[in-house]
């Protein structure tokens, strides 16, 4: 007889498991074998099972459990071993796993007090292999904690919680004796996110680094143990890991791995993950160097999966049988009904196998697209593939890829099953080594497809005695869970019991049909709420033959709920599924409102519809934001229009409603970017661009509407900062090819053209259409945009000069008499102040200020660009002091960027560095929704030129890594000097450090996230103040 107790408790007889029943029962098995060979009161089993307040009858219920346990244990032969002792209880176990885990780290630490490594290293790896979760994992009621638990089994959980953590300390001492110090980079790694606190376990990280003579990831280890000591904590390191500091700063050759004596650790045993390991390890995965799996200096999670909001239910069988076909299988496909749990299933497996995949575990959520085209572009946004340029952009996707092993996760396939099918076999074909898990309500249908049918959860037996007889049930658990979401006060008791399960046999264990039921138990008793599903389901059983059942009952469920609202929630419901990606409460009151939704009732008619779980609350920056599941989406959708469509508004006119109210805010929008609120608003944008989106795709409201223009000209701005630039590009085209927008649309939407334009290289295109926006403007009479398109036109024609702009005559804008030769970009920056100094007086208070900013932005960047470095130098200096006295933080940032520029050129690398550095701060400050600002991979290469000439070539070569993922974020290329630049500074640094120690050192900045490279550049750059000039700089002549 074996009891487990260190993962889910079990009793297995000869390889037989015994059914031991609910958390009741094991609770007791628990305690007893923990206590294996003593007898323990039946007054302290009391205490373990309920806690302070046990119910009246708990000494004949215990008795009762411990009835039913025997008589368990008696139909496997092993009934004598439950011993009865007047009032107390001892258990006979042959083995207790915790005992014999105990049993194994004494042996290992006696090894090790006989200098054994080998023989420690073997007993603690013995005695780890025996977990398999957490100690009791069921009983314990939060994720890591013992709290709440009774007193014995508390302090047990706790005790070999510890043991556990401080025998994984021992194995990996032994092993580094040993001289795996390499095999146990990657496992530090993994180790130290986990336990950001423990020091021990950094400084082991830092030893087996320096052992590897990887020195400088030695020391990256320390910094990052320092951060998380002093944030978590508020504590600098201890002695002995300042002291290894230290001796990796002097190259300690006491820290050189030794030759063991007794051989080498074998790798596969030594950084084996036992089972616990690899489930609590499996958030981030390290991003390999190509050596050990030891992560960059600047560790990163691998893949983009959200974390769980809430617990998830069951399917222990179906993970571990999703994890074997994604073994053998490299398309795996879950299907079945809406709100049978696809997408919790997918994200709960895809996260129990990122150990598997060093490339990562990415999620594409295609819920809220509606464009099949959409749905590569999706899936390169989530990698940072850029929409644009002579390949095909699944191609591109393909070699981002690579050859480690990635598994894509994509989610909501079945509306556009046929682009996810094409899109799947395309990067199958084209990367050996992704594995793609799909859910959709049908197959993708194609070759090596293998689909996995999700099920509903367990149910309940048909006769249920008490509420421990639900225990077991998967359905029960997530309605009883749900319930008390609902409803605080409801409590699971034997009375309920039977009323529960009848709910959630009715229902068939659908956990969307499950949840919503229980959200009825707000207005509902249990047992009304058993009625009334009774009721609705033999309604249903006269629907379509053709339907699968499971989806009719869906449908019940979805149909009931619908049923219960008042007529106005039902239309508000329906017209919500205009949305895209989500909606705020005043885009409902302006879209859905009126023909029977009140304007005045939408905010409670809302909340209902949130109470009714049909409405989900989405987290984002600004006004608090909702959305519906894709399920209720297609439900609602089907209802707009239907039987009462004389007093409902059409689709067509819901539709234009939606796009004149997002053309409105986008509209709204468009002067605030370059304002004090700019933030806000280029997060608000952020955050609805699906619905941006939808409006551009259906060209707007009905024909002839304006309203895809209007969204186009008010975006270009959000488009280029925030690295939509190829989309936007798109979007522009399109709605220029309309040439019935309005006068001051088109100008518009010609400025946005031209500077995207611009920015992509594309000069000769770009001096036309701001040419083009200049004239429009003037005919508008917008004084402001003719000023500030002229002055851009300055830059372009600078920009573009040998390139062909130049040889013919751009002429000057209307207002001052068409087909004048204006060739000089300084003719440009004339007429542009002429138009100013014209319109001044008529422009708004906030409008003259940023357009002079904006003409002497452009002053600076035609003289950089003639060389002229101390005009330049002026022009930039007075652009940023007006854009950031009108609140134009993102401007000032490129003005200071330019100044940057001109301090380099004129040898004052210390003045660069801290307009740079001030650049980065200012980044990280202004956004929470993404921090792709058009400017930031500029700036880390002016970091990296100015870290080459200090003669720090490693930070050089990880700058200009970290900008090279950055330049690809923003869909920007490098411009012709930055290349030159770049060519240079990596030439530089290769020919201080070698070319292998070079590639090692911008593969690693290439790794980094975003923010994480702006905060390791900030961090490690700090010590160039001031800048020495090195010998390398010298050399290099410059």
């Amino acid at each position: 007889m074996e009891v487990r107790v260190l993962g889910p408790v079990d009793v297995v007889v000869d390889g037989v498991p015994v059914a031991l029943g609910g958390r009741r029962p094991k609770t007791i098995v628990a305690v007893l074998a923990l206590r294996a060979g003593r007898t323990v009161p039946i007054e302290r089993l009391v205490d373990e099972v309920w806690g302070e307040a046990p119910p009246r009858s708990a000494v004949d219920t215990l008795q009762s459990y411990l009835s039913r346990l025997r008589t368990a244990f008696a139909r496997v032969g092993v009934g004598d071993r439950l011993v009865t002792h007047g009032s107390s209880y001892e258990l006979r176990p042959d083995t207790v796993d915790a005992a014999a885990f105990v049993a194994d780290v004494e042996r290992g630490r006696r090894a090790a007090r006989e200098h054994q490594p080998a023989a420690a290293a073997a007993a603690f790896r013995a005695g780890l292999a025996r977990w398999h979760g957490r100690v009791v994992e069921e009983l314990v009621p939060g994720e890591a904690s013992a709290a709440g638990m009774g007193p014995l089994l508390g302090a047990e959980v706790a005790r070999l919680e510890d043991l556990r953590l401080a025998a994984l300390g021992e194995r990996i001492e032994a092993e580094l004796a040993l001289g795996a110090h390499s095999e146990l980079a990657g496992e530090l790694a993994a180790l130290v996110r986990e336990h950001p606190l423990r020091e021990s376990l950094h400084a082991q990280r830092v030893r087996a680094l320096a052992a590897a003579g990887r020195q400088g990831d030695a020391l990256a280890a320390y910094s990052e143990a320092r951060v998380a000591l002093v944030e978590g904590l508020g504590i600098e390191p201890g002695t002995e890991l300042r002291a290894l500091q230290q001796r990796v700063l002097e190259q300690d050759p006491t820290l050189a791995a030794p030759s063991a004596a007794e051989g080498p650790v074998d790798p596969h045993e030594a950084t084996s993950l036992a089972p616990w390991e690899e489930r609590w390890s499996s958030r981030e995965v390290p991003a390999g160097d190509g050596r050990t799996g030891e992560p960059s200096a600047t560790d990163r999670p691998l893949g983009n999966l959200p974390l769980p909001l809430g617990g998830f239910v069951g399917r222990r069988e179906e993970r571990g049988e999703l994890a074997a076909l994604l073994s053998s299988e490299r398309l795996v496909t879950l299907t079945g009904a809406g709100g049978c749990g696809k997408t919790r299933l997918a994200l709960r497996v895809a996260s129990d196998l990122a150990p598997r995949f060093p490339g990562g575990v990415w999620l594409v959520e295609l819920g809220s697209h509606v464009e099949p085209r959409l749905v590569t572009r999706a899936v390169a946004e989530v990698f940072g593939v850029p929409d644009g340029g002579p390949d095909d952009l699944a191609l591109r996707i393909a070699r981002r890829l690579g050859t480690h092993p990635t598994l894509l996760v994509l989610d909501n396939c079945e509306h556009l099953v046929d682009a996810c099918a094409e899109l799947a076999s395309e990067l199958l074909a084209a990367c050996p080594a992704l594995s793609l898990l799909a859910t959709s309500r049908e197959p993708l249908d194609i070759t090596g497809e293998r689909t996995s049918r999700v099920p509903s959860l367990a149910l309940p037996p048909r006769e249920v005695r008490d509420a421990d007889d639900l225990r077991e049930s998967e359905a029960a658990q997530l309605f009883v869970a749900r319930a008390c979401e609902a409803d605080p006060s409801f409590e699971m008791d034997d009375e309920r019991a039977a009323t529960v399960a009848r709910v959630c046999r009715e229902l068939d264990g659908i956990p969307l049909a499950l949840e919503l039921a229980a959200a009825r138990l707000r207005v509902l008793s249990l047992e009304e709420l058993a009625d009334r599903l009774g009721d609705r389901f033999r309604l249903l059983r006269h629907g379509r033959r053709s339907a699968p059942p499971r989806h009719r009952t869906l449908e019940a469920a979805i149909d009931w709920s619908h049923d219960l609202l008042e007529r106005p929630q039902q239309r508000l419901l329906a017209r919500l599924s205009v949305f895209a990606g989500g909606f705020t409460l005043d885009a409902v009151e302006a879209v859905c409102a009126g023909h029977g939704v009140d304007e005045a009732d939408v905010l409670d008619h809302l909340a209902a519809l949130i109470d009714k779980s049909l409405v989900q609350p989405v987290r984002a920056a600004g006004p608090a934001r909702h959305d519906l599941f894709a399920t209720v989406r297609t439900y609602a959708r089907a209802r707009l229009g239907g039987p009462d469509a004389a007093a409902d508004p059409d689709v067509a006119r819901l539709e234009a409603r939606h796009a004149e109210f997002f053309a409105g805010l986008a509209e709204r929008a468009a002067p605030a970017l370059t304002g004090a609120d700019q933030v806000a608003w280029f997060n608000r944008l952020h955050v609805e661009h699906d619905n941006l989106r939808a409006v551009l795709a259906r060209g707007g409201g009905p024909q002839g509407d304006d309203t895809a223009a209007r969204v186009a000209a008010s975006c270009w701005r959000f488009w280029l900062q925030f690295g939509h630039v190829a989309e936007g590009q798109r979007w522009l085209a399109a709605a220029l090819d309309d040439p019935s927008s309005p006068p001051w649309v088109r100008a518009r939407l010609l400025l946005g053209a031209g500077r995207i334009a611009g920015a992509r290289g594309e000069h000769v295109r770009s001096a036309e259409r701001l040419a083009a926006a200049r004239d429009t403007a003037a005919g508008a009479g917008d004084g402001a945009l003719e000023a500030t398109g002229s002055a851009r036109l300055a830059v372009a024609v600078a920009e573009s000069s040998g390139s062909g702009v130049g040889r013919g005559p751009i002429a000057a804008p209307a207002s001052q008499g068409r087909g004048v030769d204006v060739t000089s970009p300084l003719d440009h920056l004339a007429a542009a102040e002429a138009t100013l100094a014209r319109v001044a007086d008529v422009l708004a208070a906030d409008e003259a200020p940023g357009v002079a900013a904006e003409i002497e932005e452009a002053r600076g960047l035609v003289a950089w660009r003639e060389g002229r470095l101390g005009d330049a130098a002026t022009a930039f200096a007075r652009a940023e002091r007006a854009h950031r006295d009108g609140g134009d933080e993102w401007s000032g940032c490129l003005a200071r960027l330019g100044a940057a520029r001109v301090a380099r050129g004129q040898g004052d690398p210390e003045t660069a560095l801290r307009l740079h550095r001030e650049n980065l701060v200012r980044s990280l400050r202004l956004t929470v929704s993404s921090l792709d600002f058009v400017g930031l991979p500029q700036d880390l290469h002016g970091l990296a030129a100015i870290a080459a000439r200090a003669d720090s070539h490693e930070l050089a070569a990880e700058l200009l890594g970290a900008a090279a993922t950055l330049h690809t974020a923003v869909e920007l290329p490098l411009t012709a000097t930055e290349r030159a630049e770049q060519s240079h500074t990596l030439t530089e640094v290769r020919r201080w450090l070698g070319a292998s120690a070079a590639d090692a050192a911008y593969a690693r900045g290439r790794c980094m996230a975003v923010e994480s490279a702006v905060r390791d550049a900030l961090e490690r750059t700090a010590a160039l103040l001031p800048v020495p000039m090195g010998v390398g700089a010298a050399d290099s002549g410059r």
